[in-house]
């Protein structure tokens, strides 16, 4: 949580694999945050919104979020696999990782709703505190400065694997 005194995950205590928060201090037992029949795990705490995924029958992995106050609600959702959300520090953009193309790309949209931007190939994005938008490109690491309309290449990084194996240090440099 962006206050960091809680923390969220996903569990089955009482059926589903569903979301989950815990504070801190362990002054609590896990609190339910969602009720689905759908398992979701949660990818991103900020700006006042839990992003998570939700993997569903006939529409595959779907990025929802649930508001600190309100019901959740679909982001972004289709027959290919939306991962990885990311939300800016401003909670004013929403990167993503989607398969539309049959390849990993990453898309930029308003958030809550609005229209997307396919930058191109990657995966695992993530935003500096400064609104920075990082992400990987096989073997390159791109950049997205806000106000800019084109991702440029930051530096060559030797990876393996589909995972994100990187973070941003808290400052952001």
């Amino acid at each position: 949580h962006p206050n960091s005194d809680q923390i969220a995950f996903g569990y089955d205590l009482d059926g589903p694999f569903n979301l989950y928060c815990l504070r801190l201090d362990g002054s609590n037992q896990p609190v339910r945050l969602t009720h689905n029949p759908n398992r979701q795990f949660p990818k991103s705490w900020s700006a006042g919104y839990l992003l998570y995924e939700q993997e569903s029958a006939g529409s595959g992995t779907d990025i929802w979020a649930l508001p600190d106050r309100g019901e959740p609600f679909v982001v972004a959702q289709s027959e290919f696999e939306e991962r990885d959300p990311a939300l800016s520090p401003d909670g004013a953009w929403l990167a993503y990782q989607s398969d539309e193309s049959g390849s990993p790309e990453i898309y930029l949209m308003a958030f809550p709703k609005g229209s997307r931007r396919r930058l191109g190939p990657g995966m695992g994005p993530t935003w500096t505190q400064k609104g920075e938008l990082l992400y990987r490109n096989g073997e390159q690491m791109m950049s997205l400065l806000a106000g800019n309309s084109q991702p440029k290449t930051l530096f060559g990084i030797k990876v393996k694997g589909g995972r994100r194996s990187w973070e941003v240090t808290p400052d952001g440099t």
